[in-house]
């Protein structure tokens, strides 16, 4: 049995089956993807298929900023039963009606698609505690606090509470945990637990900046994922797939990574 995260496929989904076969994912092995699945990319409208009708149940899911976007579009209105976009919707800015646009030309498409995906985003957890081989891990989607702070960048419309976790004093602000970058990044708190998340492109990622704040960080492979030294504990596997980047995905067990190329 193994333990892998995959994050921000952004609707890359014939690289998501590419990388399922790399990794020979079978019936014994988990599979934690941490948000963002639609948007960017040409198959939303797959991944999205995939994640409410054919993902087995050792495919765990967590909302991602993207998929908070789409819940919020929808409840900005009396009707749930469909996803009533808005050019004043945050999801409009973020690739919105192109990603409507897939879902309702998508030839397995049916009526009450729109509600079972809205019903299947408002289930998604924010994060994930695991162990894996005695090593506690924490998913998620972008990011947590250590400080009590507005986060760097949120969805207005979108789910807006203070979440707990077992040994961190600071409450986790939901939004933080799907958009916050920038303090992310910079943050050089110690964690007592490793942090896997995505949502910031490694190659994003100012360099020089950490440099000058004396942040240590490890990347074995070109523009692939970003591992934060001693103490910080933190694994950065967004690695641009959308974008001509990598799919990449982490084996908790051993912390191998693999990539599928864009």
């Amino acid at each position: 049995m193994s333990i892998y995260c995959i994050s921000d496929i952004h609707g890359c989904y014939d690289k998501f089956m590419r990388m399922l076969e790399q990794i020979n994912f079978q019936e014994k092995d988990e599979l934690y993807i941490l948000g963002d699945i639609v948007d960017r990319g040409p198959q939303s409208a797959e991944m999205l298929w995939f994640a409410t009708e054919e993902a087995p149940s050792n495919v765990h899911f967590l909302l991602g900023n993207h998929e908070d976007m789409i819940l919020a579009a929808a409840n900005n209105y009396y009707n749930r039963d469909i996803i009533e976009l808005q050019p004043r919707d945050s999801w409009a800015y973020n690739y919105g009606f192109e990603t409507l646009r897939q879902i309702r030309q998508f030839d397995k498409y049916h009526d009450k698609w729109e509600k079972q995906i809205l019903d299947w985003i408002d289930t998604l957890p924010f994060y994930y505690d695991i162990e894996v081989n005695e090593k506690r891990f924490i998913l998620v989607h972008a990011a947590l606090q250590s400080k009590e702070r507005r986060p760097d960048d949120l969805c207005a419309d979108g789910k807006n509470f203070n979440i707990s976790i077992e040994n961190l004093p600071t409450p986790q602000h939901s939004q933080a945990m799907l958009w916050n970058r920038t303090t992310w990044l910079s943050n050089r708190t110690e964690w007592p637990f490793d942090i896997v998340c995505g949502h910031t492109p490694v190659s994003a990622i100012k360099w020089d900046a950490l440099r000058e704040f004396n942040i240590p960080v490890e990347q074995s492979v070109e523009d692939g994922i970003v591992h934060f030294g001693p103490g910080l504990r933190k694994h950065l596997i967004d690695c641009g797939c959308p974008h001509g980047g990598k799919l990449a995905c982490l084996r908790l067990d051993d912390m191998q990574e693999f990539y599928v190329e864009g």
